[in-house]
């Protein structure tokens, strides 16, 4: 059995791909809360542009007024909504620069290594473990559903977050029934008896 959780789900795909490849046989694939990949076999990351230019771009294709019309019908003041976002732009800087270079580094090859990915297909059998708020993203169930080729099974736990699963131990116990639960079946099934009795 192969699992991770959030990107290190993706590092057991691959590391299940590559055993499957060499004749080696895995159980089950269980993926924890992660998110959908960026690319696959029909589909790839469509590429934006920063928060900021996304912002620029909306203002001239929009026109200024229609925008800052737009926040005021949000019961905001457009003055008072450009200041928040400037001081949300503002704390990110500073949190950046205060993690120091090295985490910033790390945090930077995560992202990337993550959304350069490309996902294959795979045969073998898979649990997609996710958080009641990760469910409601369909983009998620869709994208796995469609690379996980053979038995494919969703657990939702219910009234929970991604950083809930992630970081929080109250879901433990949750997480570690799910899990035995899903390994249980994986060794009842017929041709995993036969293939480990050989």
């Amino acid at each position: 059995m192969l699992a991770g959780i959030c990107f290190g789900a993706y590092v057991a795909w691959e590391i299940a791909q590559q055993l499957r490849e060499q004749g080696c046989e895995v159980a089950l694939v269980a993926l924890l809360d992660p998110n959908p990949p960026a690319h696959g076999p029909t589909w790839v990351r469509k590429r934006q542009a920063p928060y900021p230019l996304r912002i620029l771009e909306t203002c001239q294709q929009n026109g200024v007024m229609q925008v800052a019309l737009k926040a005021a019908r949000r019961r905001l003041d457009p003055a008072r909504y450009l200041k928040s976002a400037w001081r949300r732009w503002k704390r990110l800087c500073s949190m950046l620069h205060s993690a120091g270079r090295r985490q910033t580094r790390m945090l930077d090859a995560h992202i990337r290594a993550q959304k350069s990915y490309v996902a294959h297909s795979y045969e073998g059998r898979v649990v997609l473990i996710q958080s009641e708020s990760s469910s409601r993203k369909p983009i998620f169930l869709e994208r796995w559903g469609k690379i996980a080729v053979g038995p494919f099974k969703q657990v939702i736990v219910p009234g929970t977050t991604h950083d809930d699963l992630l970081l929080s131990g109250q879901f433990t116990t949750t997480l570690a029934d799910v899990l035995r639960t899903s390994v249980d079946i994986a060794l009842e099934t017929p041709e995993f008896v036969e293939r480990s009795a050989a």
